[in-house]
């Protein structure tokens, strides 16, 4: 009987450092975990704010005439892809279309009024101007395909639609308010820029395309904001 209690007692003697070492080695993880929190809501305040962080990048990407137009890709309604270096500036696939084109880009939704009278207007330019030299663009802003499919079929509208369900390439645009449209010269830079729909506004195209078509620069100018 008191072999067993000694046996016990070493037993219990030699499990103390055991403990000891385990004790040790969960306070030591408990500690690396409320420094871990610690230091990861630390971090989060530091963080800008998210709408702070897309306000900054449409700042840093606003758009001046006379620079590069921002490229960007998008798919067409019909599920086709669309990349803006494949008409205008250093062309992405030559092989494709050997030739840049001047690009107008037309920004706008199904429920805007004023869209409607710009794409019209656009949709005369282009009959006037028929030829691969010009390409014009629309560009749904946050609308589901199926509602862009029914306007365009009960309008009968015969330029090509892009979808930007996002807003992210509406974004790099500018186009907080639409109808927003852009024009590029064949070298990828911005021409015009016109936000909103405004008296006059086909005039001032068509005098700049006649004059970028015929190889001679316009003027740079912007629309009426």
């Amino acid at each position: 009987m008191k072999k067993f209690k000694f046996a016990l007692t070493l037993m219990s003697f030699r499990r103390k450092p055991f403990e000891i070492q385990a004790n040790r080695l969960r306070q030591k993880r408990s500690r690396l975990s409320r420094d871990g929190i610690f230091l990861f809501f630390f971090y989060i305040s530091l963080a800008p704010p998210v709408d702070a962080a897309f306000a900054q990048a449409a700042k840093n990407d606003s758009l001046i005439v006379g620079n590069a137009a921002p490229t960007f890709f998008l798919r067409h309604l019909n599920g086709g892809e669309f990349y803006l270096s494949n008409y205008c500036g250093k062309l992405r696939e030559p092989w494709k279309n050997p030739k840049p084109a001047v690009v107008i880009l037309s920004f706008f939704a199904t429920w805007c009024e004023p869209c409607w009278k710009e794409i019209v207007a656009l949709e005369e330019i282009a009959a006037k101007f028929a030829g691969p030299e010009l390409k014009i663009f629309l560009i749904n802003v946050n609308e589901k395909p199926e509602i862009v499919t029914w306007f365009a079929g009960k309008h009968q509208i015969k330029l090509p639609i892009l979808l930007d369900p996002y807003g992210l390439v509406a974004q790099k645009y500018g186009a907080d308010k639409l109808p927003r449209y852009v024009l590029i010269n064949k070298d990828g830079k911005i021409v015009l820029l016109g936000k909103g729909y405004s008296t006059g506004f086909k005039e001032k195209l068509l005098k700049n395309l006649s004059l970028l078509l015929g190889n001679i620069e316009p003027s740079a100018v912007r629309l009426a904001q």
